[in-house]
């Protein structure tokens, strides 16, 4: 599959369709639509000046203890998503390990290992890669920590886009286990934020695996309302 993606698109960028190297050329980069430093502490989500809890996560117990993403989700976003989850793209593989990467120095800097979010045994089966593993390893090698595969997932779920946020958290429950990481504190790796359910859970089983912390980065925000 990442063969056929790189034929498809061997140097095309996800936002102008020019001809460049690594997913998108520098103005599309540079245009993407940032998210600043007000945000909300806990999730993640902008905000007009930073708040320690926000409307999406006040009054809910979330498993991670912090969530960043690096911008809002656009077309140009959606289309980078796509080749890299659906088609397996190595360019835009790389432009979203890119973006992941520049929020390590805004998190905690006494991170220990990166993980990632896995996927169903039979979208692997299907599609012959690990995209998370990838974006994951990318990120790691940005950010000199060590990568390792802390999180399996032990039931299968439904496609998440296609639920409501409560259903999305209850679809998740119990979804995740983890290898034992007694007093790491771990960065999970994922491409979308939305609602926060899956980083939520998958955070829950680091916890319960011994994990100290869990810091979840993202490429983009994007939103269930």
């Amino acid at each position: 599959m990442s063969a056929v993606a790189d034929l498809l698109f061997p140097d095309s960028c996800a936002g102008c369709g020019r001809l460049v190297r690594g997913g998108l050329c520098d103005r599309c980069y540079r245009s993407l639509p940032r998210l600043g430093m007000d945000v909300c502490a806990r999730c993640g989500r902008p905000s007009e000046y930073g708040v320690f809890r926000c409307p999406d996560c006040y009054g809910r117990a979330v498993g991670f203890d912090c969530a960043r993403q690096a911008v809002r989700y656009s077309s140009t976003v959606r289309t980078l998503i796509h080749r890299f989850k659906y088609l397996g793209s190595r360019s835009s593989t790389v432009a979203l390990a890119q973006l992941v990467a520049q929020l390590v120095p805004d998190v905690r800097t006494t991170s220990d290992v990166v993980t990632w979010v896995a996927p169903g045994s039979d979208r692997i089966r299907r599609s012959g890669l690990d995209h998370g593993r990838r974006l994951a390893t990318l990120a790691a090698t940005e950010t000199n920590l060590p990568v390792a595969p802390l999180l399996r997932r032990v039931r299968r779920t439904v496609p998440q886009m296609k639920l409501p946020p409560d259903e999305r958290r209850k679809a998740l429950r119990g979804a995740f286990e983890a290898e034992a990481c007694r007093g790491l504190d771990v960065v999970v790796v994922d491409d979308v934020f939305t609602t926060g359910s899956t980083a939520s859970e998958a955070s829950r089983a680091l916890k319960a695996a011994g994990a100290g912390s869990v810091t979840v980065l993202c490429a983009a925000r994007s939103y269930a309302d």
